[in-house]
Order: structure tokens, then sequence, then C-alpha cells
């Protein structure tokens, strides 16, 4: 399954790539899938200037469809990362793009902790509202 994870090139800074993980989907792709992109790179990926921008030890709530959004909560240890602005919309994107690898989904709602936030980061990034991809170009 395609996950989206960062590479840090010191000419064009961090980016967003796609690199692919084998899991076994059972009944719950998208939380499978969520799951394996929490975990963040691989050793190998690392090696290659691969990096999360997910701050560590978020963890998965719960996920469900409804409509077309994938209501995705998360753990309050999303909401604090310290890299700054870039860092925490790259987090953001990060999930966007993996989720909506899936035809059933066409947007995210960030909870934290099962609610709904205005915002996280130092900077204020908006996440009340759900999150399609084209909210990042």
């Amino acid at each position: 399954m395609k996950i989206y994870l960062s590479k840090f090139d010191e000419n064009s800074g961090l980016s967003l790539i796609s690199t692919y993980r084998v899991l076994n989907l059972g009944d719950a792709p998208l939380t499978s899938t969520i799951s394996a992109l929490l975990k963040g790179p691989t050793s190998e990926e690392q090696n290659n200037d691969i990096i999360t921008n997910v701050p560590g030890n978020t963890f998965l709530r719960s996920i469900y469809v409804k409509e077309g959004v994938a209501y995705i909560d998360l753990s309050e240890n999303f909401e604090n990362n310290p890299y700054g602005r870039e860092s925490t919309v790259l987090q953001l994107k990060q999930i966007v793009y993996t989720a909506t690898e899936f035809s059933s989904v066409k947007a995210v709602q960030f909870l934290i902790n099962g609610k709904i936030k205005a915002y996280i980061g130092g900077d204020g990034v908006i996440i009340s509202k759900p999150l399609k991809r084209n909210d990042f170009s």
C-alpha cells in the first residue's frame, strides 16, 4: 500500500514522497495503512534521508469513513510538532495523501482525543474542517 513520508534534500528542503508497505489489510485497510504511516520510515528509508513529520508517540485512537470523509482520531501528541509550520503542514499532508489513496476517501477530518480542534501547532495550522489534497497546493 502507498504511504507518504518526507524526504530531506539540502537544496530543496523537505518534500512529500510516496513509498510502499506490504500490509495485511484484512477488514480495516485504512486503519492498517494509517497505522503503518504512524510507525514512520524503515531503517533503509532513514538511511536515504526519508523521515516522518508526524510527532513521535502519536497513535491512532480510531478511524471511520462517512460520506467520503475519513474521520481520523489521533492522540494529543499529534498537535505538538516542534519543528514549525512547514513540518506541521507536512504531517497533515502525509496523512491526507495516504488516506486519499483509498477511492472511498475524498477528505480527512482530524480529531485530537475525540474532538475537532480549530488548529494545531504553535503557528496555528487550521484543522477545523475536512482537508483535501488540493488544500495543500
